[in-house]
C-alpha cells in the first residue's frame, strides 16, 4: 500500500479501470430500472442477468416456472462466452420482484451517488 497520496490515487484509478467498476455499476443501475418498470409481470420465476461492462449493458432474460432447464442451459452458454472477459453471468430464482429485493438488497441500491464520489476522488 503506497504511503504517498498521489501514488495511492494512481493505484486506485488503475484498479477501478481494470475492474471496470463504473461501467458495472452503471449497467446494474440501468437494468434494475428496467426490472422495476416490469414489476407486474406474472409467472416469471427465473432471471438470467448478463453483465457486459465493456458495452455498459446488462441484459435480462426472464423464464417462467417451467423454464429452469432452459435458463440453466443459457446460463452455461453465456458463462463460456464471457470466460475471458470482465463480463459476469448470474441466474436468479425469485417468486416476485419484492423477494428478489429482499434476497439481493445491494443490487437495488442507487449507485449514482457512489459513482459521483468515485469520479470526484479519481479526477
Amino acid at each position: 500500500m503506497p504511503e504517498d497520496r498521489g501514488a495511492l490515487g494512481a493505484e486506485i484509478r488503475d484498479a477501478a479501470q481494470r475492474l471496470k467498476v463504473k461501467d458495472k455499476l452503471e449497467a446494474f443501475r440501468r437494468a434494475l430500472c428496467v426490472i422495476e418498470e416490469h414489476e407486474g409481470l406474472h409467472g416469471i420465476k427465473y432471471f438470467l442477468l448478463v453483465l457486459r461492462p465493456e458495452r455498459k449493458s446488462l441484459s435480462i432474460q426472464a423464464y417462467g416456472d417451467g423454464g429452469l432447464v432452459r435458463a440453466t442451459g443459457e446460463y452455461l452458454i453465456k458463462e463460456k462466452l464471457l470466460a475471458n472477459t470482465a463480463g459476469e453471468t448470474v441466474l436468479v430464482a425469485s417468486d416476485s420482484l419484492e423477494s428478489l429485493r429482499r434476497a439481493y438488497p445491494n443490487y437495488f441500491l442507487d449507485t449514482r451517488r457512489f459513482i459521483e464520489e468515485m469520479d470526484q476522488l479519481l479526477a
